[in-house]
């Protein structure tokens, strides 16, 4: 099967069979035979053959019902979940957001949208999945393309996420990946590696244009990225480079050139505001600016949290220091944009009651918002 590239005209002659044939029964014989490749002798080479041209190629599935299709990813999520050699090189993040760009978008072009016909009869022989079921598909190839960046995470996955929130017009498809990401990278070995790879490309300014979308919950959800991006960060190494304006000139660097590395981080934060404050205020604008403060919590739990804790620990010191730091202070400087451009008097209120009592729950806070003063002061945004 594989020097005469069986599994490559299998797949070929798959493209041509009618969806209506494309059932239950045909999946189970497919399983049976995935199960008999991975006990050959040649399992890896082979089943990579197999799931390249069969198993996941959409060109085969595209116009099967919903309910083969789902059955067809979740097989193959289990497998990978037992065995993810292949996952990578499979299912890497360009592979999957490329598939999901021509087949599950719910902004497909005219041709792509409309039913399969017979060649001779011209009579219907398949049809798409509905919108909802589209994106339940969407969201497990997504899985996949989850479990593949947990493996490894390369400079070309960072330039085809990239390169797709730039591209696409489907907010739908941007949200569902968005989620994806922001989820992955809670899990702190991902995050750490993802970093490397966004400093290889030009740090986290690369990201930026996403809050300038119209639909608000993608500028919002850019804004958590963002905010987990740089939660992930130490301190001492949020420099240019992260921030992604351009430096590294030769020894002759003018002072100008200095003072303009030195202000990065803050003309960063300028461009996130700027970008931000061109659309209305919303609610959910200054809960995510909390969010990005607090490292993806809100002030409640936050301080909910401190209170049990002093209740648990006598009011201990040691417990209270501990809680509720300020993860990304530079983010005050939007917060307090808002609070200026706020015209309800009672949400001005209740944000400067939530920062007061932040500033309570840790010491270090108070140092964090006298750094941020001074700075807005000797450099005003």
């Amino acid at each position: 099967m594989h020097l005469l590239s069986g599994f490559s005209i299998l797949g070929f002659l798959f493209q041509s069979v009618s969806p209506q044939l494309l059932n239950f029964k045909t999946l189970s014989a497919l399983k049976h035979l995935f199960n008999i490749l991975t006990n050959s002798g040649m399992s890896e080479i082979l089943l990579k053959d197999a799931l390249q041209q069969i198993y996941l190629n959409p060109h085969i599935w595209a116009y099967s019902s919903y309910e083969v299709q789902r059955e067809l990813y979740l097989f193959l999520i289990q497998y990978f979940e037992t065995d993810g050699k292949l996952l990578p090189m499979l299912c890497g993040l360009p592979r999957i957001i490329d598939i999901v760009r021509q087949f599950y978008s719910e902004k497909l072009d005219a041709r792509s949208s409309k039913p399969l016909l017979h060649l001779i009869t011209e009579q219907v022989i398949g049809e798409r999945p509905h919108i909802e079921e589209i994106r339940k598909i969407r969201l497990l190839l997504l899985s996949l393309a989850e479990m593949s960046l947990k493996l490894k995470v390369s400079s070309h996955d960072i330039r085809a996420l990239v390169s797709f929130f730039e591209k696409s017009q489907d907010v739908a498809c941007i949200e569902d990946v968005l989620y994806m990401i922001i989820r992955a990278l809670s899990q702190n070995s991902l995050l750490s590696s993802f970093l490397e790879q966004v400093n290889s490309v030009g740090g986290c300014y690369i990201f930026i244009n996403l809050l300038k979308r119209e639909f608000e919950p993608i500028r919002l959800l850019g804004l958590q990225l963002l905010g987990k991006l740089l939660v992930g960060v130490p301190s001492e190494k949020k420099g240019p480079k992260l921030f992604g304006l351009p430096v590294g000139r030769p020894r002759s660097m003018s002072e100008n050139i200095r003072k303009g590395i030195a202000a990065t981080p803050q003309l960063f934060f300028y461009s996130i505001s700027e970008r931000l404050f061109k659309f209305p205020l919303s609610d959910h604008l200054c809960a995510t600016f909390f969010d990005v403060l607090l490292g993806g919590a809100s002030p409640k739990q936050v301080l909910q949290k401190r209170s049990q804790s002093n209740e648990l620990n006598d009011r201990s010191s040691t417990s209270v220091v501990s809680l509720a730091p300020f993860y990304v202070p530079q983010i005050l400087v939007c917060i307090f944009k808002y609070m200026h451009s706020c015209q309800d008097a009672s949400a001005r209120a209740k944000i400067l009651s939530d920062l007061l009592d932040l500033l309570d729950s840790n010491p270090s806070n108070v140092e964090a918002i006298m750094v941020i003063t001074t700075c807005c002061i000797s450099r005003p945004i």
